[in-house]
């Protein structure tokens, strides 16, 4: 495949970063193109500043602007840089949140796409360093679970702060000691299980691709689910792939779920990615299953899960807010000021709860979140029950959903008609302390999922009611935000590729 020029130039600017200069016949040869294209490609880098020509040859640009210590004038602020797999689906919302942090802090964003290429992730960064970036942000376009080892070297000899944003590494790893922030997807995995566990379904199955971190950790979830909830796993995850790409895989996919409803094995599933589950729950429905009836249905990253014909109930992971605290993280490393004895500041490993989003595909409910006779304080909706009720939406003092409870109880994350969250909710509203229409996040949120932790009016419970009231006090950065530095989390809007839609990965 020819290399675009984007790429070359990020090879180009390597070549002479690390030289600090090279001639262009040099750089011809290093780069296996003829030396009119070179020139072609310095006259562009110039033109932006990127080089600085001199007889004949190129060199790294002079920091005329500057300061002393290599960074920008305080005047400017910081510049991060964001290596991204993908700018649609699911990294379209992190980036969102990332941008908005930097502005808030006065930062400058500039991002760069690797299209899960990770083998180019380094040239990638580089291109980042050499427009100005004094701090990265760095989510590697990995894939299958050996890419870590393979393609994560670099990333830990980067000279300048680094945070991981969505990728976790294991124990040991070069990578363990950097700042990272991350969805805390098994946790996801757990939500959507105990809440088709509560609705009376046997252990659920999971449908899911394996060409993506995420798609990766919900599969070990699932695992870690089924042995937190005592519950025997039913058989071997179904594997999934995107229709586009294997139409005859897919189809392998759908039949074996299938066959699995109808010999009674299986009522309920939960299926990653957003796409894959729609485009299911349509081939089901063609071969005779529906969803919900004969199967209850979940999907994983809540990305259009909402748009299907029959509104798919949904792990949402707070990407947004991933992006958010991510860029606080890294601007709050370039701020920080130096330890007088040379010490380190402590590296942080910060972990964020997605949440669920109750709709109709899994029979509890007409509409996001809380069906009709959403509760007041300590009540129940229609149809609900008091201190025994165990069921999808409603729960006794002892036992935590997602989102946890108070004395009233409180569902997964929303419930069905005559259930209720936990300090009640408006139609639509799902989380822990209620919220408005379409939120996503403990202690509720505006529309978009993004406030500050406000409540629908009216909505009450055991926790308080009115906006911004939540059973756990006042609104907070979202569930398990490991970092002081807080803000929303912010419930993402829909965006349509698979981490990324068809043919593509899910985070």
């Amino acid at each position: 495949m020819r290399e675009r020029a984007v790429q070359r130039h990020d090879r180009l600017l390597s070549l002479v970063r690390q030289r600090g200069s090279a001639r262009v016949t040099e750089l011809a040869d290093q780069l296996g193109v003829s030396p009119v294209t070179v020139r072609r490609d310095v006259e562009a880098l110039t033109g932006k500043g990127l080089l600085d020509r001199v007889h004949g040859a190129v060199s790294w640009p002079r920091q005329r602007d500057r300061a002393a210590d290599g960074r920008a004038p305080a005047a400017e602020g910081p510049v991060l840089g964001l290596l991204a797999p993908s700018a649609t689906y699911y990294f379209a919302d992190v980036i969102r949140g990332a941008h908005e942090a930097a502005a808030r802090a006065g930062a400058r964003l500039v991002l760069r796409i690797s299209d899960y290429r990770p083998e180019e992730d380094p040239a990638r960064a580089e291109g980042l360093l050499s427009a100005g970036a004094e701090g990265l942000l760095v989510a590697p376009g990995w894939r299958g679970p050996g890419d870590p080892a393979e393609y994560g070297g670099w990333v830990a000899e980067l000279p300048v702060p680094v945070v991981l944003l969505e990728r976790s590494v294991p124990p040991g790893s070069p990578l363990a000691g950097l700042d990272q922030v991350c969805s805390d997807h098994g946790h996801g995995v757990l939500l959507a299980l105990r809440h088709l566990i509560a609705q009376g379904h046997t252990a659920p199955l999971l449908v899911a691709r394996a060409d993506s971190p995420t798609a990766l950790a919900v599969r070990e979830g699932y695992d870690a689910a089924l042995r937190a909830l005592g519950v025997p796993r039913p058989r071997p995850a179904i594997g999934s792939v995107p229709a586009d790409l294997d139409p005859a895989g897919f189809e392998r996919a759908v039949r074996e779920l299938r066959a699995a409803v109808a010999s009674g094995e299986a009522t309920a599933a939960l299926v990653h990615n957003d796409v894959d589950a729609i485009q299911m729950v349509q081939r089901l429905a063609e071969l005779g299953v529906r969803v919900p009836r004969d199967l209850a249905l979940v999907a994983y990253d809540d990305e259009v899960a909402a748009l299907a014909d029959t509104p798919l109930t949904a792990v949402a992971p707070p990407k947004r807010e991933v992006g958010r605290q991510a860029a606080g993280l890294l601007v709050h490393r370039l701020r920080e000021p130096a330890d007088p004895v040379g010490a380190p500041s402590p590296r942080r490993h910060v972990t964020l709860l997605p949440t669920l989003r109750v709709r109709a595909s899994c029979g509890a409910g007409g509409g996001v979140g809380a069906g009709p006779g959403g509760s007041g304080a300590g009540g129940w909706g229609a149809g609900g029950s008091g201190a025994s009720r165990w069921g999808a939406g409603g729960s006794v003092a002892s036992r935590w959903g997602a989102g946890g409870s108070v004395a009233s109880g409180s569902g997964d994350g929303g419930s069905g008609p005559g259930g209720s969250d936990t300090g009640g909710s408006s139609p639509g509203g799902s989380d822990t302390g209620g919220s408005s229409s379409g939120s996503s996040d403990t202690g509720g949120s505006t529309p978009d999922g993004s406030g500050p932790g406000s409540s629908s009016p009216g909505s009450s419970g055991p926790g308080g009611s009115g906006p911004g009231s939540s059973p756990f006090g006042p609104a907070s950065a979202g569930p398990a935000s490991a970092d002081p530095m807080g803000g929303p989390t912010g419930g993402p809007w829909a965006s349509a590729d698979p981490e990324r839609g068809p043919g593509g990965d899910s985070a």
